[in-house]
């Protein structure tokens, strides 16, 4: 989620994850899980939770700055042009 927006915000191709990486993270948190299921499998839930708001914000933060960079772009051209883009 973080590289994506980031990615997207800024077009720098380093904050695209490599396959390694993304295999990493996924080992990872399939271990994570497997430790909050033995301590407590309702943090499960949480976690589901805080990842699903977590994808959630960063799609509406995406489409936010979306919004502002082509109202940016349009506002250029009226500016520069005396006429609507």
């Amino acid at each position: 989620m973080y590289f994506d927006l980031r990615f997207a915000m800024t077009g720098f191709d380093y904050f695209k994850l490599t396959e390694k990486q993304e295999r990493v993270l996924g080992t990872t948190m399939g271990a994570a899980m497997q430790v909050l299921l033995k301590i407590d499998p309702r943090y499960i839930a949480l976690f589901v939770f805080l990842t699903n708001f977590g994808m959630f914000a960063t799609e509406k933060e995406l489409a936010f700055y979306h919004a502002k960079q082509v109202d940016k772009a349009r506002r250029a051209g009226v500016e520069n042009n005396g006429r609507q883009v």
